[in-house]
């Protein structure tokens, strides 16, 4: 070639590219750690300080203490029931859904995502909140929110009713999604598959119910999330997963620590932690219904840039934390009322925090989740103490926890949810106050006055 005729072309020049990016990570990975310890260490801080506050006082926790001997027997069969439909429940959610080619689904899509109970507890929780807000609204259900289990009976009915039928709609749309995708033919056998993984939910609830130990529906729900953690969390990095751990510690000692204080004869935290600690979920609700309304995408876009970081996300959290403490603070006064209100908005405040910071540091909002699996423990461990020295005969089915803590003033009586039902409060009704009262040895009540 002419051109490079008599040219030298130079040596090779080989390069090293340095990834100065990888220090900057693991600065800000330690930071994180560091940030998630300095956080425990506060916490500690103030708990132990308001531990002085002599309005404060430990509320009745229902332990059972009875003076027989350890009964295994009677014991050993509730505890495998509690810890075998949950375990059933996990490998039915890997069972493939008949009718669906799971060979030709999205990466994204795991098998797990598209079993039978992929649609969950959902239709359940949504038809016992909605009933509950209509009971609000309906007279006559209003009188029977707080009236005892043969009183609710019609809320009950209409719960059920309504979880069928919100479980045959969803189940229809994800039928519908996997036929127009070409991933399935039939329908209907995907719907009845999904309505049974529903239905298998609610019957391992009510055997747990019937023959376990604790609430049978927060048991089913926390099982799944004790693995969720188990396998998504710990595939993080270490420092996030630091955060992670770190945080859940610190959400489970405020989440026990507020269901296990009074002020003044009122459980904290008043109004629970689920509304506030759920802004977040809240605010996407806000910003979803503002896009259906015509013109609305400006709106919500303007919404998602003022509202939408994590200072203003706190501050509504710390709003609606205290219009539920005020809300529910109605027989305090005073002094009392007051430090209600700021005490219970801090516990909300404090898990709403963890809650954002875990889903920014992991992508897994963890707050809720380690407040009702310790919620849940809890229960478990104080029914199971309680059983294991004596025998119990249903009281009472309450939906107020101020009066189910008045039955339990003496010590002497048992209670089933207490510690998940303090911390969701109105956000429960699946989870009742659950009053046993110690028999005898011929079956009859013990005479314990109240």
């Amino acid at each position: 070639n002419a051109l490079t005729a008599g040219y030298t072309f130079p040596a090779p020049v080989t390069a090293k590219v340095i990834d100065t990016r990888t220090a900057s990570i693991a600065r800000a990975h330690l930071a994180r750690f560091l940030a998630a310890i300095a956080a425990a260490i506060l916490a500690l801080a103030i708990a132990a300080f308001l531990l002085r506050w002599r309005a404060l006082a430990p509320a009745p926790v229902p332990c059972g203490t009875g003076d027989g001997a350890i009964r295994w027997r009677a014991l050993a069969p509730r505890l495998a029931v509690t810890l075998g439909v949950p375990a059933v429940l996990i490998v039915l959610a890997r069972a493939p859904l008949p009718g669906v080619s799971t060979s030709d689904l999205m990466p994204g899509l795991t098998l797990a995502r598209v079993s039978i109970l992929s649609i969950g507890v959902t239709p359940v929780i949504t038809a016992y909140l909605l009933v509950e807000l209509a009971a609000l609204v309906i007279p006559g259900w209003r009188r029977r929110r707080h009236a005892g289990r043969d009183a609710r009976l019609p809320l009950t009915s209409a719960t059920a009713a309504l979880g069928a039928a919100l479980t045959i709609v969803q189940a229809w749309f994800l039928a519908d999604y996997f036929v127009a995708y070409g991933f399935a033919d039939d329908r209907w056998t995907i719907v009845a598959a999904l309505s049974a993984g529903v239905l298998a939910y609610a019957l391992g609830a009510l055997a747990i119910e019937r023959w376990g130990l604790g609430n049978g529906w927060s048991v089913v729900i926390a099982a799944p999330l004790i693995e969720w953690i188990a396998r998504d969390v710990t595939h993080a990095a270490l420092a996030p997963l630091a955060l992670a751990l770190a945080g859940g510690a610190l959400v489970a000692m405020i989440a026990l620590g507020a269901a296990r204080t009074k002020i003044d004869h009122a459980r904290l935290p008043l109004g629970g932690v689920v509304a506030a600690a759920a802004t977040p979920a809240l605010f996407a609700f806000l910003v979803g219904t503002v896009t259906l309304i015509p013109g609305g995408g400006a709106l919500a876009f303007q919404i998602v840039d003022r509202l939408g970081q994590p200072a203003a996300q706190l501050l509504s959290a710390c709003v609606l934390a205290a219009l539920l403490a005020a809300l529910w603070s109605r027989r305090l006064a005073g002094a009392a009322r007051t430090g209600a209100i700021a005490l219970s908005t801090a516990i909300a405040l404090s898990v709403a925090s963890l809650e954002l910071a875990s889903a920014r540091a992991t992508g897994a909002a963890l707050g809720l989740a380690f407040a009702l699996t310790a919620a849940t423990i809890a229960d478990v461990i104080v029914e199971a103490r309680a059983r294991a020295r004596a025998s119990w005969t249903e009281l009472a089915s309450l939906h107020d926890v101020d009066h189910a803590d008045e039955l339990l003033a003496d010590g002497s009586r048992t209670a089933r949810g207490l510690h998940v039902r303090a911390l969701y409060r109105f956000f429960a009704p699946f989870v009742p106050v659950t009053i046993f009262e110690r028999t005898t040895d011929d079956g009859r009540r013990t005479t314990i006055s109240s």
